[in-house]
């Protein structure tokens, strides 16, 4: 069995809650969470309560659990919803085990006709944390057609007990609506901006005794324990910024491209600080042109100093297409080293396993989850920071996963300077906060007011030095 073949801790962890019928491992990134889930699933099977299970997670792990799939339950037939005859099959019911990625879950009703002895599985269930979301939509009307659903992340509460309303809703331990679980856990307070519409913003929680109760009933966390030898590094390095940063952040203008919007404005500038200002501009007939203007080269000259001393295998975090290609084109041209991409266009896992000095350039949304083979490498260096917390801890959990026996070593890039982009997105995910337009026009506020507040005291002691000098 599956079963035996667990680490003890694991073995625990399906003891603890094999006899509830929906359930839910928050175990740390490299764990195992998905060999213990379907340890579970085979539970179930003894127990004689499901037949059929149904996998639904990210597009980049799918091919993974296939073929975990395939090898745990050599006599199942498993099937992925990608194609229309599979699709045929699911309708059928001609199958065992069913895998199917999030972003076409709420495309496919057959979904909707699995029977009552179906269990599901949802991977990186926060995902599904959103109950306004296409996908959080579906998984409200999914959950009601079977009683055995397992859902599984290390990042259950990335933003708080708020995240946990539409996993909860899932497993079938939540039932109010999002509006009362608010008035329920939620204190809110009305926040106005300028330029943006007011709106409301949860600034603390109460009663969550009573979500902890539900959470420690019927959920699992486990945290993996290292060796001090092993425990991650963090070196924030700091990197010069550009001689226009200012007087753009301040001005909002350069050549043709007017950030007059304060989400255009962040991304703008957070570009910025990796060399590259990207926004767009106006035609003739007023239509939206994509302009980009590389500035400078300050984190590409870091990395290829450090590559040219550093010969293993590296993997590097981005997050715009034009910073993948100014890194592949340093990369594979002047260093003449075997580079992969993995993103939504390129899947190059082979280069990366079959080459002891590649570099492996990763996109968040593609690779900061699901993607087990990087911790062939323990060196990570993040050339842009991520917005999301979530995306930010799994990432670092790409390199530091059960079988790494090196210390992982994290690089963070960050551009110094009062306005930096960069210095704010450190400081919200040093705080474990996502790093967002509210966040950011927070921010700028207070830097305003401060510059303000300086200036407004050297004016008064001009005038008191003047006064005096007059009388």
């Amino acid at each position: 069995m599956l079963y035996d073949l667990l680490y003890p801790y694991q073995k625990t962890i399906v003891n603890d809650l094999k006899n509830y019928d929906s359930n839910a491992l928050f175990m740390d990134v490299g764990t195992g969470k998905s060999i213990t889930s379907l340890a579970l699933f085979e539970q179930k099977q003894v127990q004689n309560k499901c037949n059929k299970l149904l996998i639904i997670c990210l597009c980049a792990k799918v091919e993974e659990w296939k073929e975990d799939c395939e090898k745990w339950f050599p006599f199942s037939d498993v099937i992925v919803l990608d194609k229309p005859k599979m699709r045929e099959k699911f309708r059928k019911g001609d199958y065992d085990i069913a895998i199917i990625n999030f972003e076409k879950t709420w495309r496919n009703n057959d979904l909707l006709l699995i029977g009552n002895k179906t269990m599901i599985i949802i991977d990186e269930s926060h995902k599904i944390k959103s109950s306004e979301t296409k996908v959080g939509k579906f998984m409200q009307l999914l959950c009601e057609c079977t009683p055995y659903k397992t859902i599984l992340t290390a990042t259950p509460m990335g933003n708080g007990y708020i995240d946990l309303y539409n996993q909860l809703y899932f497993l079938g331990l939540e039932s109010h609506s999002l509006k009362s679980f608010k008035e329920k856990y939620c204190n809110e307070k009305l926040v106005y901006i300028p330029g943006m519409k007011p709106f409301k913003q949860i600034v603390g929680y109460h009663n969550t005794e009573e979500l902890d109760l539900i959470v420690n009933k019927y959920a699992r966390y486990y945290e993996r324990k290292l060796d001090d030898e092993l425990v991650p590094e963090e070196v924030m390095v700091p990197i010069k910024l550009d001689e226009k940063y200012n007087k753009i952040a301040r001005e909002r203008v350069y050549k043709d491209i007017v950030l007059d919007k304060i989400g255009m404005k962040r991304v703008a500038l957070k570009s910025l600080c990796s060399g590259t200002l990207i926004g767009n501009a106006l035609d003739d007939e007023n239509n939206d042109l994509h302009r980009e203007y590389q500035l400078n080269t300050y984190k590409l000259d870091w990395v290829k100093s450090f590559l040219e001393d550093f010969n293993d295998r590296v993997v590097i975090f981005y997050m715009y297409d034009h910073q993948r290609d100014q890194l592949y084109d340093m990369i594979t041209n002047k260093l003449k080293r075997p580079c992969a991409r993995y993103c939504s266009s390129y899947k190059e896992k082979d280069v990366f396993e079959n080459n002891d000095k590649a570099v492996c350039l990763v996109q968040y949304k593609s690779g900061s989850t699901g993607v087990d083979w990087l911790k062939k490498s323990y060196i990570g260096i993040f050339y842009s920071l991520p917005d999301s917390y979530i995306e930010f801890y799994q990432a670092k959990g790409r390199l530091n996963r059960v079988g790494q026996t090196k210390k992982p070593l994290y690089y963070l890039l960050v551009s110094k300077g009062k306005y930096s982009v960069d210095g704010m997105n450190y400081d919200a995910l040093m705080s474990k906060q996502d790093f967002n337009d509210e966040f950011f026009e927070e921010k700028m506020q207070k830097i305003e007011e401060e510059v303000w507040q300086k200036q407004w005291t050297l004016r008064k002691l001009l005038i008191t030095f003047l006064v005096s000098h007059v009388n």
